[in-house]
């Protein structure tokens, strides 16, 4: 996992699909690698890494013979409902 350190202060950064995955705006990528250090996070099996959701992150292709896990976990709090309907589930008032 590689994260470019501080980035979460650029603030959101819309995603475009690319195939059938979506990836951080290509130039926004580009000028945040100039400002911002490259950190490669190694971790052991069983390790976990919490970040902040704006922070730009990438991993590379797994070679290996044996499979690569990611679990995403988002926390938003109880009055921040998208604000026209989506797939997001909003919440109900009390």
């Amino acid at each position: 996992m590689q994260v470019l350190k501080g980035s979460q202060m650029m603030g959101r950064v819309d995603h475009i699909l690319s195939g059938d995955q979506a990836g951080a705006d290509v130039e926004r990528v580009k000028e945040a690698m100039k400002r911002y250090e490259l950190v490669y996070c190694v971790m052991k099996p069983g390790d976990a890494l919490f970040f902040h959701s704006n922070l730009l992150h990438a991993s590379a292709r797994n070679d290996s013979d044996k499979p690569r896990w990611s679990m995403n976990l988002l926390l938003q709090r109880e009055g921040n409902n998208p604000y026209k309907e989506a797939h997001h589930p909003r919440y109900n008032a009390a």
